[in-house]
């Protein structure tokens, strides 16, 4: 029988009312080895063929976050709103659960990366993140602007002066990316997105790179702090000088799919299109 890790946000309506209701189904068919309800279980060392996710996307962006590589296939139940990533609905979860203890689905793996940070060139990394869809390096509150300079393998690229600056992988082109402007990037990509938030500079668009490079962000020295972003979850503050190195995560995250859904479908769907489908 395989062996499932059940996740649980309780700050979402019913979620725990869903799993008491489902909770005998789902151990008929799989063998629960734990049920995290507080996001305290370390992930990353964890041992089990599944883990379950009651909540939403950003749910699933701290459950891939959390795990730091340890390659346990996610299925997502979304209680949240768009749900890009935890795309099914409480309705699905019994024939769901029946796939996934007959061995009846698909692995969707997603591009992850990791963002080291540097308090001055040269230094070892203070902290190392990984991330599902983006790093993000905006102003404080005082209004002034960020200025940031990119480098893509050592090579210097611009200086970007505004409010910020994200970069993504292709799975959140359609986060905070996209509410900045930015291009939506298929998701089988081995990509990075550098989107500038309102930039000062009426030149400046947003970038594509291959995900083989590294990207480096240095905070000049005329600009104001700035914090640090990952995954929607504020990190840390970072003074002048101070460096994020970019590179694509060792492992990709994977996802438990029990449907063959169209990419251009979803993105149809949750994003309002007008086109027929």
């Amino acid at each position: 029988m395989k062996k499932a890790i059940i996740v649980v946000n309780r700050l979402k309506d019913n979620a725990e009312i869903l799993l008491n209701d489902m909770k005998p189904f789902i151990e008929k068919h799989l063998e629960i080895v734990a049920v995290d309800t507080d996001m305290s279980l370390n992930l990353s060392s964890a041992e089990a063929d599944v883990i379950i996710v009651l909540g939403g996307d950003g749910t699933i962006l701290s459950v891939a976050r959390r795990l730091c590589g340890n390659q346990i296939p996610v299925y997502g139940i979304n209680l949240g709103r768009l749900g890009f990533l935890a795309q099914a609905s409480p309705e699905r979860l019994e024939n769901d659960i029946l796939r996934i203890h007959s061995g009846s689905f698909n692995i969707v793996t997603r591009m992850m990366m990791l963002v080291s940070v540097h308090a001055s060139p040269g230094d070892s990394p203070s902290n190392q993140y990984p991330a599902l869809n983006e790093v993000v390096v905006s102003n404080s509150k005082d209004s002034k602007f960020a200025s940031v300079d990119v480098s893509v393998n050592e090579q210097f690229v611009t200086r970007y002066k505004g409010d910020g600056l994200i970069v993504s992988t292709p799975t959140g082109s359609t986060g905070h990316s996209l509410s900045a402007g930015g291009p939506i990037i298929e998701r089988s990509m081995n990509a990075f997105l550098i989107t500038p938030i309102c930039a000062h500079t009426l030149s400046i668009r947003p970038l594509v790179v291959s995900a083989d490079n590294e990207i480096s962000l240095r905070i000049y020295e005329e600009s104001c702090p700035v914090t640090c972003v990952v995954d929607g979850e504020l990190k840390e503050k970072l003074s002048t000088g101070a460096f994020l190195d970019i590179e694509k995560f060792k492992e990709p995250f994977k996802m438990i799919s029990t449907e063959e859904t169209s990419e251009f479908r979803l993105l149809n769907e949750k994003l309002g299109w007008g086109g027929s489908i």
